[in-house]
């Protein structure tokens, strides 16, 4: 997998599908203690941020980039009709549930070419609603 890139300018991490990490108005400030913290805006205001936090971040965002991808994919034949963390849901007909059970694993087993030798694996269920997959 390529590496992610910090640019102090964009203010973010370029990841390798080539998607922006950005944190707006990043800055250094010193709390009331005197100690160095950095914080960035977002739409409900200003927020502490730590290198766990970016490291936890940064995951996130490269999963949910790989995730995209494989929904792609698996649209291409099911139509997808929710994504919840690094689960996807698609409607297929009951006579081929064996066969789509075995497409989606195919396609959520897929890489993009730009975390080829990342490790994924998953599995897959069928049933009349969600709750029973």
């Amino acid at each position: 997998m390529d590496a992610v890139t910090f640019d102090a300018v964009q203010k973010g991490f370029l990841l390798p599908s080539g998607i922006w990490q950005r944190y707006e108005g990043l800055q250094k400030v010193t709390d009331a203690k005197g100690q160095e913290q950095f914080e960035y805006k977002t739409r409900k205001g200003t927020v502490k941020i730590y290198g766990g936090k970016v490291v936890e971040n940064l995951c996130q965002a490269v999963a949910r980039c790989v995730i995209a991808e494989q929904m792609l994919k698996i649209a291409k034949k099911y139509k997808v009709v929710l994504t919840v963390h690094d689960a996807v849901a698609c409607i297929a007909p009951e006579n081929e549930a064996a066969e789509a059970v075995k497409y989606v694993e195919d396609c959520m087993r897929w890489r993009p070419e730009w975390c080829a030798d990342l490790p994924l694996n998953c599995e897959a269920g069928y049933g009349g609603n969600y709750g029973s997959c």
